[in-house]
């Protein structure tokens, strides 16, 4: 018979583990996802990581170097057409092939590259995820905490951070089907930190153009009050209205950006074609939906469930009626 003073560690060990592998509190939830957003913040490093959006892969070497607060890094893809990102703080630099221009890129993403994919007040992911820790694994040879954020409704995905013991930096991020298929990964294959980060490597390979914010996009010319949107599905945030020019039109489309604090939607609008997609559309993880709303084409984008998307572009409506038939 299991003696009382067994008996008293094997409930303290158990309740500890149960404690650890279970859903974490609102405070630690914050004080976690407050860490790893601050850990690019101040960790230098330099790896190479893959990141898979469903076929689609591909290998990028990053060096990552903080000096006095000032972030300063070169991305450079190691597979396919090559290509270059250089940052220092808010001035970003790109190299296409074949004289690319970066006319879609807008430089304020360059921040938010991975590891650094969480935004910088993470506090509005807590109203639609809830965070459950993991067991302990290994991700490019160091120690990992496994974090699953589960979605409070049937609107987004689940998703699983592996965040790294000694800095709190994210070494891998999945975003998981219901059935907890993998739709996309981002991974560190080989990672060093701190003095083992060869500064030399910040030094571009090619030519590279300035990029600026007011060259990555035009300033909105539709009037808002044209839409009613007040049915966005809740959890969802307006982040930006664009004007963008895109490869395969001649006129500008209208591009909005919704945010749940994790993931993002896309919205465009432009004038109805014989030829505009309508319906829906998946590939992986990403959910398309198209509709004709008056003379106009909706196209709703993102890494959700179909019915998210869907439910978007039927927020849609127009309230100036000129434009319908």
């Amino acid at each position: 018979m299991m003696s009382l003073r067994y008996l008293f560690i094997f409930i303290t060990l158990w309740s500890g583990l149960a404690t650890a592998a279970g859903e974490l509190s609102s405070t630690e939830s914050q004080r976690l996802l407050e860490r790893i957003v601050r850990a690019p913040m101040l960790t230098s490093f330099q790896g190479v990581y893959v990141q898979q959006h469903g076929e689609y892969m591909e290998t990028i070497r990053v060096c990552h170097v903080v000096d006095s607060g000032v972030v300063s890094e070169r991305r450079e893809t190691l597979d396919g057409p090559a290509r270059e990102i250089v940052r220092h703080g808010d001035q970003v630099s790109v190299y296409l092939p074949e004289g690319g221009r970066a006319t879609n890129f807008d430089p304020r993403a360059a921040s938010h590259l991975f590891p650094s994919l969480l935004p910088d007040y993470p506090a509005e992911i807590l109203a639609n995820y809830t965070l459950r820790r993991g067991a302990r694994e290994r991700v490019a040879g160091m120690d990992a905490d496994v974090i699953d954020l589960e979605p409070r409704d049937h609107l987004r995905y689940p998703h699983r951070l592996w965040v790294s013991v000694d800095t709190g930096l994210l070494l891998k991020t999945a975003t998981l089907g219901f059935k907890h298929e993998m739709f996309d990964l981002y991974a560190f294959s080989q990672l060093v930190f701190g003095a083992q980060v060869d500064r030399n490597q910040l030094k571009p390979m090619h030519p590279m153009s300035l990029v600026s914010a007011e060259s990555a996009s035009l300033p909105p010319a539709v009037d808002s009050s044209l839409w009613d949107t007040k049915a966005i599905p809740a959890g969802f945030r307006l982040l930006q209205k664009t004007q963008r020019m895109m490869s395969g039109h001649s006129r500008p489309v209208i591009h909005h950006v919704y945010s749940d604090g994790l993931v993002t939607i896309s919205v465009f609008i432009e004038a109805m074609q014989a030829t505009s997609p309508l319906g829906s559309a998946r590939q992986s993880g990403l959910s398309v939906y198209g509709k004709k709303e008056g003379n106009y084409h909706l196209m709703v984008m993102g890494e959700v469930p179909a019915e998210t998307v869907e439910l978007f572009a039927n927020a849609y409506q127009l309230v100036d009626k000129q434009g319908a038939k």
